[in-house]
């Protein structure tokens, strides 16, 4: 069951797209290191599984794999939560597990907790097949009504993919006991997509019928403690479908600031370690890194709110601070020229890089200009820019602050105490007029982090962008069939993005899942996350 026949998760073309990455880095693998993951003909690291480790020998059991993950989940609910590996993914992975999973080897979306996945009538209708045996951790049976009240939970209570899911979704029926069959209004050939993270996690009955949500899944681990900002334990469940886990335990951990992640990681405090920060990423691979590695468009960015009220609102502004901005200036004073600079929505690097549209450059004196004439209509020139507050991000921070004063704006500059803190500002609270963020649009299929970040109906579109252009053209997105079709939406979405401004583009950015030697059996699947149902610690 392939997914999309036009963006058709096509993993090896956008991995081979990847193998470009480090090239642009100066200092980096591309540019003279001698990393251990480096191909040794053109001294790039391609995506995916990056180092070699040695044989394993039998697997073991027990031991706790301890995971410094990039931040804390907002909720163990998966609809108060993006459920993605930047967010908390992978906990929530583990608790209630996913009907489908992304097989990164062969480049499709694959039944998971379904037994099979199936579509008809042009990808109008799916068919989830479950096996009959499975239960959740409660002793209750994962069935077909327990799959149909768990996504309509979903809906329900607005998880983040909610109204992309509620647009095209027109009937979801139990038509047996181990069968779901999803009606949508029009053809969707990436709908597996929603499957393979937050409305895919099934919670139990149980666990959204009482007074207050409790973390019922059929996963391979449970919930054993969660002291909010300081970890979260996860215990193996020992009646799991697949046969208990290896591993005792999970632990998560949030640690301040990418540095702090990796010394953990090599000093064994940690296990596992998300990281993303460019000269972080890059030193990492450069000493043989095991681990999985992905490269995400957008993946650094400036988000600017646009609603009413805030400047980001005028579209002049918007463009002032597109042409203020240098990339290169924040790639060599915060990354240690580790990141690669670009203005566009889809970098050269990307499979989907659309190659007549070109990105808006840099002009200080338009720049200006559009700053005064802005003033002259009752803009003060004042904006707030929230970032974090580690080393990295206020460079970060400083580098911005000067390049837009440069044409006239006033930036004073929120830092954030922690990843969450910072989440919650931009996501929750929306108190910002710049936010560093990240949309981090994946090759595989870039139509729902597309969708969430620049449809005006999306609850988490932070900037509330909203240009009913925009939306057509991602409806068009969705309902293509072929490659061409989709590289033609995809370019038109890329000449919107550049004459709007919708977010700032500094990047895109490689996301490394590194592991120790000794942790073997660790899957990847979409959006970031991992899956640790076979995963065990070498004695």
């Amino acid at each position: 069951m392939r997914s999309r026949p036009g963006l058709g998760t096509r993993i090896r073309a956008a991995a081979m797209a990847g193998t470009l990455v480090l090239a642009g880095c100066s200092g980096g693998a591309g540019a003279g290191h001698d990393g251990g993951n480096a191909d040794p003909g053109t001294g790039r690291v391609p995506d995916g599984m990056v180092g070699q480790q040695p044989e394993p020998g039998e697997p073991a059991a027990g031991g706790t794999l301890t995971f410094a993950a990039y931040a804390e989940p907002g909720s163990l609910d998966p609809t108060e939560t993006i459920a993605h590996g930047s967010s908390g993914g992978a906990a929530l992975a583990a608790v209630y597990d996913v009907l489908v999973r992304y097989d990164h080897d062969a480049g499709e979306y694959v039944p998971w907790l379904a037994e099979s996945l199936e579509s008809a009538d042009e990808s109008r209708q799916w068919t989830v097949e479950l096996p009959d045996d499975v239960e959740f951790s409660d002793g209750t049976p994962l069935d077909a009504e327990a799959v149909v009240g768990s996504v309509e939970y979903y809906l329900s209570a607005g998880g983040s993919d909610a109204p992309l899911l509620e647009r095209t979704l027109d009937s979801m029926t139990a038509t047996g006991e181990t069968t779901v069959v999803f009606e949508l209004t029009g053809p969707w050939p990436g709908f597996p997509t929603m499957l393979a993270q937050g409305a895919g996690m099934i919670t139990a009955p149980a666990a959204r019928d009482g007074a207050e949500f409790e973390p019922i899944g059929a996963g391979p681990f449970t919930l054993e403690n969660y002291a909010p900002g300081e970890e979260l334990v996860l215990a193996a469940n020992e009646d799991y479908r697949l046969g208990r886990p290896p591993l005792d335990r999970v632990r998560f951990t949030w640690l301040p600031g990418p540095e702090a992640k990796r010394d953990a990681l090599e000093s064994g405090a940690v296990d596992v370690a998300y990281l993303r920060e460019p000269s972080q990423v890059r030193q990492q691979l450069d000493s043989d890194a095991t681990g999985f590695l992905t490269t995400l468009s957008v993946g650094n960015s400036i988000t600017i709110n646009q609603r009413d009220g805030r400047p980001g609102a005028d579209r002049r502004v918007r463009r002032a601070l597109a042409l203020a901005l240098r990339p290169e200036m924040v790639s060599q004073r915060v990354f240690e020229g580790a990141a690669v600079p670009s203005k566009r929505l889809f970098p050269e690097t990307s499979e989907w890089y659309a190659e007549g549209v070109e990105p808006l450059g840099t002009d200080v004196q338009r720049a200006r200009k559009l700053v005064e004439q802005a003033k002259a209509d009752g803009f003060d020139g004042s904006v707030e820019l929230v970032n974090g507050s580690d080393p990295s991000a206020r460079a970060e921070s400083m580098a911005i602050k000067a390049m837009l004063e440069q044409v006239g704006f006033t930036v004073e500059i929120f830092a954030a105490r922690s990843i969450s803190e910072q989440i919650r500002k931009i996501y929750a609270t929306k108190d910002f007029d710049l936010a560093s963020s990240a949309l981090s649009v994946g090759d595989a299929d870039p139509y729902p982090r597309l969708t969430a970040g620049l449809h005006s109906e999306s609850p988490i579109n932070a900037g509330g962008y909203a240009n009913p252009e925009m939306d057509e053209l991602l409806g068009r997105l969705q309902r293509a069939g072929t490659e061409r079709e989709s590289r033609a939406v995809l370019a038109e979405i890329e000449r919107l993005w550049q004459a709007d401004v919708p977010i700032l583009t500094l990047s895109p950015m490689r996301t490394l899942i590194a592991w120790n030697p000794d942790v073997y059996g660790a899957v990847p699947t979409g959006e970031g996350m991992m899956l640790f149902h076979d995963t065990w610690l070498a004695g």
